[in-house]
């Protein structure tokens, strides 16, 4: 199939399936804009601005300012730029220097002098910080953050680093990565349910509840807009967009290795807590994150690759709440050898394509495959001080796998002033509800009052669920 079929046949695909995307939020992609004038304050049409960055897989955009002298050039990547302004019988005009990022458009203004356009005048200088082009508040927390933040790589976790923002549940504030990947967080107010995580503008919900994961080691940079949201927004709460990694015409890839355990954890239990019968401190088992990421050329200018892999996972000890010596009977004994855990893991593994089809004409396609457990599920009480504890064998484990997130989109630069966008995802999620391997059919769930324990089995039905949305 020839480069103008594809394009001919992706067209028709998006074209088809634009109901169903229902011009979902933008990427989100950022811009350069501004005005020119000569050295007397007079605007100029007909200048020729052109952006290059090495995060084009095109190296150059263009455009040719308007009758009014602006110009405004969308849909560019996160990176580093700078922009070359030209006209016959005028010097040029660079500035250099400008670091661009989601959502932020750049305003970036020339004063060009009567000259020939050998002669080049070259600015350098503080990129600019203050978007004064758009009225939305965001925070931008760019790939140099993400690494060097101590913190787990959760979606929620980024509350923490964010003006006015506070969790729907206190419980969910998380240092170390031993709370699981739930969680969501509201600004000035807000509910926590109206908030919305999108993949390149593309809304993926389900990653609140923790079902899906998002592998950080593909991530560029996250835009979270916290006001002034556009009408495209799904919700009035926070908008999370995760902006991925390209690849690049340079070779490049990265490693990350993360571990802690209860020999590296202090606690707080003193005699007098073990007097009164607590005889266990809240610890860590075991936190892990690992991973690497590669990106380059398949062929320069031409076709990109970027892959990740992550695996990461935490475990804790459960206080107070100890696996059972009998199980298998009607009875209960805790075995206080062995403290209940949780165990929860994840593994996602993604490929992203960038082609540059014409130099017109980009497709990008990506696809993730994902496996997380539960395992258990939900191995805490529930009530405060008087909250019925479980012992392990009376949860299940709730395994994901696998899932899927493809996602594509195409853009279509007609134009200096005329672009076409499309774009169209999927979340495939299978989720398999089961005992514990050593629960067997015929155990049966117990309730004991006396205790205030429910050991035995899970009382919930072992089944085999999936969905499918799609944006």
């Amino acid at each position: 199939m020839n480069a103008s079929r594809s394009v001919r046949f992706v067209l028709l695909w998006s074209v088809m399936l634009l109901p169903a995307a229902a011009w979902t939020q933008s990427s989100g992609a950022g811009a350069i804009a501004g005005i020119v004038r000569d050295t007397s304050g007079a605007v100029m049409p007909g200048v020729t601005v052109e952006a290059a960055s090495p995060a084009l897989i095109e190296k150059v955009r263009s455009v040719v300012t308007d009758e009014r002298g602006l110009y405004r050039i969308v849909d560019l990547r996160p990176g580093s730029y700078s922009v070359m302004f030209t006209l016959p019988g005028f010097s040029t005009f660079r500035r250099e220097g400008i670091e661009l990022t989601t959502s932020f458009t750049a305003t970036v203004n020339a004063e060009m002098n009567v000259g020939t356009v050998g002669e080049t005048v070259t600015v350098l200088g503080e990129s600019p910080v203050v978007d004064i082009q758009n009225m939305r508040q965001q925070t931008t927390i760019a790939r140099e953050t993400l690494d060097a933040i101590p913190t787990t790589k959760r979606i929620g976790q980024y509350a923490s680093i964010i003006p006015g923002a506070t969790y729907t549940n206190p419980t969910f504030q998380d240092v170390g990565g031993n709370q699981g990947e739930g969680g969501q967080f509201g600004v000035h107010g807000q509910r926590g349910a109206d908030l919305s995580t999108n993949v390149e503008g593309l809304n993926q919900n389900q990653q609140a509840l923790g079902v899906f994961s998002f592998n950080s080691q593909a991530f560029q940079e996250i835009v979270v807009e916290t006001g002034g949201m556009s009408a495209e927004a799904m919700t009035g709460g926070p908008q999370v967009n995760i902006i991925s990694k390209d690849g690049g015409n340079r070779l490049s890839g990265s490693l990350s290795l993360a571990y802690t355990g209860p020999k590296l954890q202090m606690g707080n239990l003193t005699d007098a807590l073990r007097a009164r019968g607590l005889n266990t401190d809240i610890s860590i088992r075991k936190s892990y994150d690992y991973g690497g990421a590669l990106g380059g050329p398949i062929k320069k200018d031409k076709l990109w690759f970027f892959m990740a892999h992550r695996w990461w996972g935490a475990s804790r000890y459960i206080q107070g709440s100890y696996f059972n010596k009998a199980q298998g009977t009607l009875f209960y004994e805790p075995d206080l050898n062995r403290v209940s855990h949780n165990n929860e893991y994840f593994e996602d593994h993604s490929l992203r394509l960038t082609w540059q089809v014409t130099p017109k004409h980009k497709i990008v396609g990506s696809f993730s495959q994902q496996n997380n457990c539960s395992c258990p599920f939900g191995l805490t009480g529930v009530g405060g001080v008087n909250a019925v504890k479980p012992a392990p064998e009376s949860r299940a484990w709730h395994v994901y796998n696998p899932q899927f997130l493809p996602l594509v989109s195409w853009t279509y630069t007609a134009t200096s002033r005329l672009l076409f966008e499309a774009a169209q995802s999927a979340l495939v999620l299978n989720e398999d509800s089961r005992r514990q391997p050593y629960v067997g059919p015929n155990d049966i769930r117990v309730t004991d009052l006396a205790l205030n324990i429910v050991y035995g089995s899970d009382a919930n039905n072992n089944v085999w669920s999936g969905s499918y949305t799609r944006r």
